[in-house]
């Protein structure tokens, strides 16, 4: 239940949202209008200059799951002038829950594509403009437990998005069908209503534990498709 800021009549207005419903096509199909007020209210504008936002986490004291290789690479700066010069701005970002929904927006608003590891830094795809890039990268082992709810995010949000799986040597590996995703229903139809542990394994949301990792070559071969396909 959501209790957002008081009415005209001065009581809260109460919003039920169902328990996993963000495993659902359906809790995200309004999204768009979200994303279009968002980059009208920070007046967000299409950047001069080709932009790819890598989204890290470097402070890992309240997760510690992400993919290996995205900050040695924001570290390197001869790779980042490498890109420069050839026309593309690297913007490498990192955000803490005391970083202001202005600054996210802002440098969101930049990107032509945004490269991260599956996490909740995701959903500020949001300010993202609409046929701009998404590249989430998760762990292949992952793919019996997928949380593919940014891609239906995205899907809203008319962005381009693809999923890449990697394994923990760096390598990225084919299109990975099927995939077991999570869900808001058992087996039988039933509505799962809980957050025990059993519950949670039913609708498929299990720890993200496996170590990922993506190699330069890659990142290179992901950045220049991404910006390939956007043009």
């Amino acid at each position: 239940t959501i209790r957002p800021a008081c009415d005209s009549l001065g009581e809260h207005a109460v919003i039920s949202v169902p328990h996993l419903s963000f495993c659902t096509e359906k809790y995200w199909e309004r999204a768009h209008i979200l994303g279009a007020y968002l980059r009208a209210r920070y007046h967000l504008i299409v950047p001069k200059v080709p932009a790819a936002l890598i989204v890290i986490r470097e402070d890992n004291t309240s997760r510690n799951w992400d993919v290996d290789g995205l900050l040695s690479a924001c570290e390197d700066q001869e790779w980042i002038a490498n890109w420069l010069s050839a026309g593309v701005n690297i913007i490498c970002t990192s955000w803490t829950r005391f970083t202001s929904i202005s600054t996210v927006a802002w440098t969101v608003g930049l990107a032509s594509v945004f490269i991260a590891g599956h996490g909740a830094g995701l959903a500020n795809i949001v300010f993202l403009r609409p046929q701009a890039q998404v590249i989430e990268l998760d762990a292949v082992n992952h793919t019996n437990h997928n949380r593919q709810f940014y891609g239906l995010l995205a899907q809203d949000l008319g962005l381009n998005y693809t999923k890449i799986w990697v394994d923990a040597n760096g390598h990225r590996l084919a299109d990975l069908r099927p995939l077991s995703n999570c869900t808001d229903r058992r087996s039988d139809g039933s509505h799962i209503a809980g957050q025990s542990a059993e519950e949670l394994t039913a609708a498929g949301i299990l720890p993200y534990n496996t170590p990922a990792a993506i190699n330069r070559n890659e990142l290179d071969f992901l950045v220049a498709r991404a910006l390939i396909s956007e043009n």
